[in-house]
């Protein structure tokens, strides 16, 4: 059986993010940077393993029309997202943000189908209680479809997650 690496899952998703962020900045609309996450490291007999020194919170945190803004970027090549991609510690800290009066929401970006959606955060509290009680353990992109704010490339911009282009 091969031996598959999740590793990078999402990197050329968070790369589009990053480039939009420097559009939204340049045009003036949103400061927006993504979180760095604090790696250890180390080497033995010539190789080296690496790992998270401690849990992040989300990726992008930023301001918007005078409002704070925070929110994770998730990536499947599948129909259907796991819930189990998304961490509570992410939900605590989203909630919490929301509750002090930020935007809170995730990315999430079906790869295989080339669709992206703005997925409020009450919807993923909604699915993850469900999953909680038995059902449904993932985010399918037909339920995505009926919830969620598709993002949409607007002229130059591949990825308008605000809508400001």
């Amino acid at each position: 059986m091969a031996n598959i690496s999740y590793a990078n899952r999402g990197k050329d998703f968070e790369a589009i993010i990053d480039y939009v962020n420097e559009l939204y900045e340049r045009k003036g609309l949103a400061t927006i940077h993504k979180i760095p996450v604090e790696h250890k490291a180390i080497t033995r007999n010539g190789y080296t393993k690496a790992w998270y020194a401690s849990k992040s919170t989300v990726d992008y945190i930023g301001v918007c029309n005078g409002r704070a803004l925070a929110f994770d970027a998730k990536s499947t090549r599948g129909k259907s997202l796991p819930l189990a991609n998304i961490p509570e510690h992410q939900i605590v800290f989203l909630t919490n943000w929301q509750r002090d009066g930020g935007q809170a929401f995730f990315l999430v970006e079906y790869a295989e189908l080339n669709e992206v959606y703005r997925l409020p955060l009450y919807i993923v509290r909604e699915q993850k209680e469900i999953a909680n009680k038995g059902g449904r353990k993932s985010l399918a992109i037909e339920h995505c479809r009926e919830v969620a704010v598709k993002v949409k490339q607007e002229g130059v911009c591949p990825l308008d997650y605000l809508g400001l282009m």
